[in-house]
């Protein structure tokens, strides 16, 4: 068995990437539906943080995913390129 170390390490910082991603997008919802207020500190400042972490990425996106009738895409399609970028790695670096 070929375990290499780099690989794992980038395969862990994918997986607490997306974590994060997630945990924002339930934030984001939970703002949206005002189950939670975006005005108390705690809140806003961890929307603060994870707005700088995703918004790059996500403007980068945009630019080749246009909004479809309306509904913003790019949290979707980060989503999906986050799990396979991650299941490549495993796949072609882990062949047996």
């Amino acid at each position: 068995m070929n375990i290499n170390p780099f690989i794992n390490l980038i395969g862990n910082i994918i997986s607490l990437y997306t974590t994060a991603f997630v945990i924002w997008m339930i934030l984001f919802w939970l703002i949206r539906f005002r189950i939670i207020n975006e005005y108390q500190s705690f809140v806003s400042q961890i929307m603060q943080f994870l707005n700088r972490v995703f918004e790059p990425t996500l403007n980068q996106i945009r630019k080749f995913v246009p909004p479809i009738g309306g509904i913003d895409l790019s949290p979707l399609v980060l989503f999906v390129l986050l799990n396979f970028t991650k299941d490549f790695l495993y796949t072609y670096f882990y062949q047996f």
